[in-house]
Formats: C-alpha cells, sequence, structure tokens
C-alpha cells in the first residue's frame, strides 16, 4: 500500500441498485486509508483509484454516481482516477461528459501506472524526493488510457497489479 493512495477494485456492475452499497464501503475504505497515511506520516488520501476491471457495464445512475463521487472528491483536494474501463464503460462515460470532469489524465490503463503517477506525485509535494533519486522502487511508465500507444487494454497478465511487490491486496467491492 502506498500512504495517501487509496486503491478500489469495483467487483460489479456500476448501477442503480448498489452504487449505495458502493458509496458506503468507499467511506468506510477511505477512513482506513487515513488511519493508514497518518500512521506513515501522510496528512490526508491525496488519490483514490478506482479499478474498473472487472466492470462490464454501467447504467446512467452508476455515470452520475461517479460524477458526484468526482465533485466529493475535488471539494476535498482528492483526486479520483479510474483504471482499465472497457470500451463500453468509457462509451457511458464519454456520453455523459464524467471522461471531461475528471479529466482524461487521471484514466489509466493499469492499476499499476496509476499508483506510479500518484507516488511520483506525492514526492515531488513532499519536497524531500528527487525523481532522480527516488526512495521507492520504480515499477514502469505512465500509460494513461487516452496516452497509451497499446489502446485502452491493458497487456496480458497486467491488469490486476496494484501496488508494489509485496504489498497487501488493495479493498475491493462487489462479489
Amino acid at each position: 500500500m502506498v500512504p495517501g493512495v487509496l486503491v478500489v477494485r469495483l467487483d460489479a456492475p456500476v448501477y442503480f441498485a448498489n452504487v449505495q452499497w458502493m458509496e458506503d464501503k468507499l467511506v468506510a475504505y477511505e477512513a482506513e486509508a487515513l488511519r493508514f497515511a497518518r500512521a506513515n506520516g501522510i496528512e490526508r488520501v491525496e488519490y483514490i483509484i478506482l479499478d474498473l476491471t472487472p466492470v462490464p457495464h454501467m447504467d446512467s445512475m452508476g455515470a452520475h454516481f461517479l460524477e458526484e463521487l468526482n465533485e466529493s472528491y475535488k471539494a476535498r483536494d482528492i483526486q479520483l482516477i479510474l483504471t482499465n474501463p472497457s470500451p463500453r464503460v468509457v462509451r457511458l462515460m464519454e456520453r455523459s461528459g464524467l471522461i471531461n470532469k475528471i479529466g482524461r489524465d487521471w484514466i489509466f490503463v493499469r492499476v499499476h501506472d496509476a499508483v506510479v503517477n500518484c507516488q511520483r506525485s506525492l514526492m515531488q509535494m513532499e519536497g524531500g524526493g528527487s525523481l532522480a533519486t527516488p526512495s521507492w522502487q520504480p515499477m514502469g511508465m505512465v500509460s494513461p488510457v487516452y496516452r497509451s500507444e497499446g489502446g485502452a487494454e491493458p497487456a496480458a497478465g497486467t491488469s490486476k497489479d496494484a501496488v508494489a511487490p509485496g504489498a497487501p491486496a488493495a479493498a475491493s467491492l462487489g462479489s
């Protein structure tokens, strides 16, 4: 786990019947992530990464849920990041304007890439680190969905790369 970064895998469709349950779980996970961050010298959660790999579809209520979530996080200076949305989910997010509200630079193909991006940003915010000599082991290059040369599909076997090797698994919502 990375202090200041919460990674949550959504293991179910994001639709009207489960958005309240997802919201409740996210609140609990955020509180846990905040405790972990503070125990490691970070004052707050800076980034919340939602892994959409297993989300086959999302309805308009689901898109509205993510839009409200994004607005709530922005009001608290927390950046919402989405990873590996399916083409069907991307189309809905495009139609709803959600991608522009979150920002195309905050949608990644792999969780791994999103975490690396967050680590780099946290190092820059701390001012104590240098990108030339990081205190953490670099894990790869950043590849947002809209800047990736390989398209929106992750490389084989990479969609579950959540955090540094040996780190505990991230939270998961769903079945």
